[in-house]
């Protein structure tokens, strides 16, 4: 419910301040790399503490910069995330590699974007 009441959840530039509400995107990534349940439950703390910190993350359809490679990205992730939930358990390795490098795309720039704002 924190995220849902929480006015200060976008900063100026649409970041998203703290984990969003985004667990469906969390169960995609439990459902596909088949996690076993202790390292899942690991992910769900660590995810639920990242809500209530000052970390950023990105709003691909909000944030204006890099906005247009935003969509691009966010559209390959899906692309490749309903191949590999329809694929499952097989899963085409470029499927993998797509949405592996879409998630690092989305790793970095949460961190590139955080790092800017503790550095400033």
């Amino acid at each position: 419910m924190f995220c849902f009441c929480n006015v200060n959840m976008k900063s100026q530039d649409n970041f998203f301040v703290g984990f969003p509400a985004a667990w469906n995107i969390v169960a995609v990534y439990f459902y596909i790399l088949d996690f076993p349940p202790y390292i899942a439950f690991a992910a769900i703390i660590f995810l639920a503490v990242l809500t209530v910190t000052r970390m950023k993350f990105l709003h691909p359809f909000r944030v204006r910069l890099f906005m247009p490679l935003n969509i691009a990205v966010t559209l390959a992730w899906f692309a490749c995330a309903v191949s590999l939930v329809l694929s499952t358990p097989e899963h085409a390795t470029w499927a993998l590699w797509g949405w592996g490098m879409a998630s690092v795309y989305f790793i970095g720039m949460c961190l590139w974007r955080t790092a800017q704002e503790w550095l400033d």
